[in-house]
């Protein structure tokens, strides 16, 4: 089952990051093919089914490893490439539940940072200058 045809796979192909260099010694699994993993995720939009019950013999792979590129093509800025081209492209693009992977302005989740309280005490001293005592007033001013 195909939901991406030859046409459209070879304009989106060169979207897609070039694939992660395997270590020479106990390498693991091959990945999956971006092809077949992007069936696998517009199969699961297309049907609306959760993303781990997508059927491993259709051969898309499972969905946990489709949810986990679709993450990664989200995080990398790949998907924000490539969601215009599909919706303009793909003959039933309203079929697709397009909302489930909604792509926002800015992608990329950078690091939260948990403050600590000895952080959060200097930040809100810093707010608020009634909290300074006199002397340390006296040493700001005089630099």
């Amino acid at each position: 089952m195909e939901l991406v045809d030859e046409r459209t796979w070879h304009c989106l192909e060169p979207f897609f990051p070039p694939p992660k260099q395997r270590r020479s010694r106990c390498s693991g699994r091959h990945p999956l093919e971006n092809r077949r993993t992007l069936n696998g995720i517009l199969f699961v939009l297309k049907t609306g089914i959760p993303w781990e019950t997508l059927p491993v013999e259709l051969g898309f792979g499972s969905g946990v490893t489709c949810w986990r590129r679709l993450r990664e093509w989200r995080k990398g800025g790949t998907w924000a490439k490539l969601l215009p081209f599909l919706l303009t492209q793909m003959q039933d693009a309203e079929a697709y539940n397009w909302s489930r992977v909604h792509v926002t302005r800015n992608t990329s989740s950078g690091r939260k940072r948990k403050v600590s309280q000895k952080r959060r005490r200097r930040l809100r001293r810093t707010m608020n200058p009634a909290a300074f005592t006199q002397e340390q007033l006296v040493v700001q001013k005089t630099g």
